[in-house]
């Protein structure tokens, strides 16, 4: 079991949480202002997910020019991550 407390305290949020009710699930505080909020969550034990594989279909414009594609992840953290843009080109590859 785990004893104690968290206790948040800035210029914009203020909280307490139970240690014991920190889970998998966020916990959130909201500011309120421009979509800013505090996040309390925990990770698991062990990490299960190595690595992701998707497939997915986007616009792509036809006159030849190029067609910007950023990808998106959030990791186990629930960080966000964003590519560089990878840049498709219509009928470049046969």
């Amino acid at each position: 079991m785990k004893n104690g407390e968290l206790i948040i305290d800035t210029g914009l949020v203020q909280g307490k949480l139970r240690l014991s009710d920190i889970g998998l699930y966020d916990r959130v505080f909201d500011v309120g202002e421009l979509e800013r909020r505090i996040r309390v969550f925990q990770l698991t034990e062990t990490l299960e997910q190595h690595e992701m594989r998707c497939t997915t279909t986007a616009p792509v414009a036809s006159d030849g020019r190029d067609t910007p594609i950023w990808i998106r992840t959030t990791t186990e953290d629930r960080r966000c991550i964003w590519t560089r843009p990878v840049y498709i080109i219509a009928g470049a590859v046969k």
